[in-house]
This record gives structure tokens, sequence and C-alpha cells, in this order.
């Protein structure tokens, strides 16, 4: 693993801070432009390729819906780690910070990214890979007293 320049890792904070923009605002296909094409998604139970951004904004529809089942209106990360894998790849770990709004954590849960630029030199998102969102989510619901809980999951 290489050090990561100012740049790019200036690069990777920006990617991310306009991900958590587009997210909170539940702008999936801005979320969708922060993708290479193609790209992977990963979870411990399932693996999607997607090599068109209709399809990946697709995806993402279905995911801001359950999140506003959840009553998520505001979103905060916090980068983790970065490292430069290669002269083009880079990794970063996020924890992404779900909240409410009132500004209380509905659940919170991490992220790996394998980022590449493209062929315009911007920082953008090859593979994500959920390590427990699912598993975060569903503890969340399960806190819930029956009549509060979403009916999504």
């Amino acid at each position: 693993m290489l050090a990561l320049t100012t740049s790019a890792s200036s690069q990777v904070n920006d990617l991310f801070d306009d991900f958590a923009v587009a997210l909170e605002r539940m702008d999936t296909k801005s979320m969708s432009m922060h993708y290479n094409m193609p790209c992977m998604l990963l979870a411990n139970d399932s693996e999607t390729a997607f090599t068109d951004y209709g399809r990946l904004e697709g995806f993402f529809n279905r995911g801001a819906y359950a999140y506003r089942q959840f009553g998520i209106v505001k979103v905060r990360h916090e980068v983790r780690m970065k490292q430069e894998w290669a002269e083009k790849v880079f990794f970063a770990r996020l924890r992404w910070h779900y909240l409410d709004a009132d500004g209380h954590l509905v659940y919170h849960c991490d992220y790996n990214y394998i980022l590449k630029p493209d062929k315009n030199g911007a920082m953008k998102i090859a593979m994500s890979i959920s390590l427990n969102e699912r598993e975060r989510m569903q503890a969340w619901k399960d806190s819930l007293s029956p009549d509060r809980r979403p009916s999504i999951m």
C-alpha cells in the first residue's frame, strides 16, 4: 500500500462529502453518478453488478423508499481510513450515521469502498461493500415496539 497523496486524499473526501449530500436529499440520480460503470455492490448475503446508471438509480430508489419508511432524513459520514492500493486504485472505509428529523441516531453502519478515477480523472466508486448495514438496520427495527416498526424490511 502506498501513502495517499494530498490530492487523492482530498478527492476521496470530496467524493463522500458530495455522496452524503445526495444521499441525504435522496437524489438517486446523483448518487448513481458517484459510481464508475461497471460497478459492484457487495454484502454478506448478496452481490449485485451494475453496468447501467439507470439500473443503479432504480436500486437506490428502492433504498430511498426504505429510508423514508425508517424516518431517516439526515445522513452523516465519517471517513475512517483511506489508502492507495495502486497508482489508480484506492480504498476507503466509512461509517454512515443515519438520523431522524430530530437529529437522533436511527442506526449507523460501516462500508468499505474501492475507488478509481474515471476517464476524466474524477474519483468514483467501483465497488461498495456493506459490512453490517442489514444487521444494524434489523437490530434497530427489532428494538422498536411492534406498533412503531416500519413495514419495510
